[in-house]
């Protein structure tokens, strides 16, 4: 009883993670999505801005819970990453374009975080 238990919590743990970090990417692009419809200044569709894709679907998860997260946080910062750069490029609003470029260097410094985690520590095996 006690590992079904055990089992049970970490598949929802697992399932939680993935939703946040699933809601958290998505957020940003809804915002997107109505201001670039409203101004017809650039094709949005789906979950796709520009050239950034968050969908977090198609990552499959291996069952180590650190490695899973690592590498579903590193995608997330990845794709932060490009947004930020796309604003500083594309961006009209002084104000965020500043943002943008702190957003930049922070996403750049955790990225090679996870990037030094992960190259320590492969996905254990079930």
């Amino acid at each position: 009883m006690r590992l079904l238990t055990l089992f049970s919590h970490q598949s929802l743990f697992r399932f939680c993670i993935a939703t946040i970090i699933t809601l958290v990417t998505s957020l940003p692009l809804v915002c997107f999505s109505q201001s670039d419809s409203a101004n017809n200044s650039s094709s949005v569709s789906g979950r796709h801005y520009g050239n950034i894709s968050v969908d977090h679907h198609h990552m499959k998860m291996t069952g180590d819970t650190d490695y899973d997260f690592a590498t579903m946080m590193r995608t997330h910062h990845e794709q932060g990453l490009r947004m930020a750069q796309n604003e500083i490029v594309n961006g009209k609003d002084a104000t965020l374009r500043k943002l943008a470029k702190k957003i930049v260097a922070t996403q750049k410094k955790e990225l090679a975080e996870f990037d030094r985690w992960l190259a320590k520590h492969p996905p254990k095996t079930r």
